[in-house]
């Protein structure tokens, strides 16, 4: 089961590549931005943010890289 369960993680932590997240880190602080990439560890998959890494258990918000909060006035 351990198995099973460190590869379902894996998948969606893959899916996120690509997608806008929000997660709150250990000190506290949050960090958002698009996933650039996944890293796998002993301890579970890492996720790239700019020149954040964030866990997977991190995440408070995920959407599509479209969906993501404009900056740029009309």
């Amino acid at each position: 089961q351990q198995q099973l369960l460190s590869s379902q993680r894996g998948a969606h932590a893959s899916s996120l590549v690509g997608r806008h997240v929000t997660a709150k880190q250990a000190d506290g602080t949050t960090v958002e931005g698009l996933v650039d990439a996944v890293r796998y560890t002993a301890d579970g998959p890492v996720l790239s943010i700019g020149d954040d890494d964030v866990t997977l258990t991190a995440i408070t918000r995920v959407s599509s890289a479209a969906q993501q909060p404009s900056s740029a006035s009309a």
